[in-house]
């Protein structure tokens, strides 16, 4: 008989699925800002000081806030089936539940970055829905941070890999080795770096199928529920009160539908998730040359749209870009600085920045929370807020969140002209350890919107008028190692 052959055909990553080619090579170029009339936030707007940030991008596309606790589950759905589930479909609480796939957009690629993606209810339905389409041959890009997996999310996740080339899975993780004699601390510190990016991107030919959405939601049932969901049926679904303890975290996320934000993003994504696993160096996404790809003059209060600069911080190798942002930001205040963020503990320059503004008379208010129960290490961080406030309470105006859950919001808005939105604490974490990200938005109606979210956070907390207690063993640790938190 004759001698049959095999022949093993080698293709790469752009070849089998094209779109990505030109995203992965995209760099672009950021001219700087040259008018003389520009005020300074225009002129942090359009600097290219801060590295791993794309340039200014216009876009008139629909801008969608996710403010209740279901809605950032259902715009996600909807952007891979083509409609909205209906309410029913969560109080059911059966991840298995029957789904019409009948009206999915076709789409090219999608992106899903999560610090957290659990193995629950929102965990497998989203699962489902990005098999459906690794199944059809859309590339799909699933990136969270190892060390915060329980096993049962390995198994979903690993699975969906192993039986589908097309869905891509990367676990985070980083530690430097060197430190483990020498600077043992220092080691403890790199070993639990967070990948703390929160961006979902579906890109598609059909111009209304390009959706961004960003803010500081995991892909975990606390981002959903509001009490505990009872999984005992499902063995497969993390068991809330037996794998993990439940707690509601009242979060806020955007959307955006844009062909242009969603390829910008992903573009920088991919930066990102092709970056040297060795020295988690990452490619700069822009250019000092005028021969790449050149971004159009932005013109401030133009009636094309809000404008965007989207952040990915790497601060063990960018010198700290975001800290830089933020005091930049803060230093540019005239009227009004307005933050949410569950844990404050700014670094020294951002302390010194709104001690600046202090002494300019602008208005600064913050909402966040005593009383972290429920959190990870709660006795910890709760006396880590208290260190800040009992720095600022007499000089800035404070809330203190009451409602029964955790306020996990992320962002700024600074002279009601510019957010900063995404997930970004104002915590040394963000700054110094973990990897984060945003977009800087420049647009008063998205500032006015964000102002509304922020003062109905206000309806569920109390005024801060006085120092707080410490307790005296966590704020001894604290002392000791503070150069660790």
């Amino acid at each position: 008989q004759p001698q049959q052959t095999s022949t093993l055909q080698l293709i790469t990553e752009t070849s089998a699925f094209p779109i990505l080619d030109s995203l992965i090579r995209r760099k672009d170029h950021c001219p700087e800002a040259t008018s003389e009339t520009a005020s300074s936030l225009e002129k942090i707007f359009q600097s290219t000081d801060f590295s791993n940030m794309t340039c200014p991008e216009e876009s008139s596309g629909p801008v969608v806030k996710l403010t209740d606790s279901e809605d950032g589950f259902l715009a996600k759905a909807e952007a891979l089936l083509g409609y909205r589930l209906n309410s029913s479909f969560i109080t059911n609480q059966n991840p298995y539940s029957e789904i019409d796939f009948s009206h999915a957009p076709q789409l090219s690629a999608i992106f899903v970055s999560t610090l957290v993606y659990r193995a629950d209810f929102y965990g497998t339905v989203i699962a489902r829905l990005l098999k459906f389409h690794a199944d059809r041959g859309t590339v799909v890009h699933v990136i969270t941070t190892e060390y915060m997996m329980l096993d049962k999310d390995k198994v979903l996740l690993h699975r969906l890999a192993n039986e589908n080339g097309n869905f891509r899975l990367q676990e985070f993780k980083y530690y430097d080795s060197k430190n483990i004699l020498t600077k043992p601390l220092r080691y403890i510190d790199s070993k639990f770096r967070d990948m703390h990016i929160k961006l979902f991107v579906t890109l598609s030919k059909d111009p209304s199928q390009n959706k961004i959405i960003f803010g500081g939601r995991n892909i975990h049932d606390g981002f959903l529920f509001k009490t505990k969901p009872d999984h005992s049926k499902y063995p497969a679904l993390v068991n809330y009160g037996v794998d993990e303890d439940f707690v509601h975290w009242n979060d806020f996320e955007m959307q955006i539908t844009s062909v242009n934000l969603a390829r910008l993003s992903y573009a920088h994504l991919l930066k990102f998730w092709n970056r040297d696993t060795f020295t988690q160096t990452v490619e700069s996404f822009t250019s000092s040359s005028s021969s790449t790809q050149e971004a159009l003059p932005i013109k401030f209060n133009s009636s094309a749209g809000p404008i965007y600069r989207h952040m990915i911080s790497l601060p063990y190798n960018d010198h700290q870009s975001l800290e830089s942002l933020y005091v930049s930001l803060i230093d540019s205040a005239e009227k009004s600085l307005m933050i949410s963020s569950p844990y404050l503990r700014p670094t020294p320059k951002i302390t010194a920045a709104l001690d600046r503004a202090i002494l300019r008379k602008v208005d600064i208010t913050i909402q966040t929370r005593i009383n972290l129960e429920g959190d990870t290490q709660a006795w910890l961080y709760t006396e880590l807020n208290k260190e800040s406030i009992n720095r600022f309470v007499r000089k800035i105006t404070m809330y203190e969140w009451k409602d029964n859950s955790i306020l996990h919001s992320k962002f700024m808005i600074v002279d009601g002209k510019i957010s900063f939105i995404g997930s970004v604490n104002l915590s040394r974490r963000s700054f110094i350890q973990d990897v984060e990200n945003g977009f800087l938005i420049s647009d008063e109606k998205v500032a006015s919107e964000m102002i509304e979210i922020f003062n109905k956070y206000h309806e569920k907390s109390a005024l801060i008028t006085e120092e707080q207690k410490r307790k005296w063993f966590p704020t001894l640790v604290i002392e000791l190692l503070k150069n660790q938190f």
